[in-house]
């Protein structure tokens, strides 16, 4: 998994590449961390170009958004589609989330 960051206020953009498992899972969350202690609290997670997500993955992201929300920031997804679509939608993730088609509506509602 390869995860590029961009700020496009008023958030950070990670936008994460190829497959994100267990063994992706501690780079994922200390970015995050690392953006969290530095006062970020607006996060998109762009998934266009993620080829596949365990539930490890999955939890990881839910362990994050929750470290997000007890500091009264907010994260999205954009761009989430195929298989990795699928297994968010077969989870549940679905339901935890706010998703849209684009980066840019993405950072309409951060």
């Amino acid at each position: 998994m390869q995860i590029i960051i961009a700020k496009k206020a008023p958030a950070i953009i990670l936008s994460i590449y190829g497959h994100f498992n267990a063994a992706a899972t501690a780079e994922f969350e200390r970015i995050f961390n690392q953006h969290l202690d530095a006062g970020e609290r607006h996060f998109v997670l762009n998934l266009a170009e993620m080829t596949f997500i365990s539930s490890a993955g999955l939890c990881s992201i839910l362990a994050t958004a929750k470290k997000i929300k007890e500091r009264d920031g907010n994260i999205v997804i954009c761009a989430l589609q195929g298989e990795a679509l699928k297994v968010f939608e077969i989870s549940g993730f679905a339901a935890l989330f706010s998703f849209y088609p684009t980066e840019a509506a993405a950072l309409k509602q951060v």
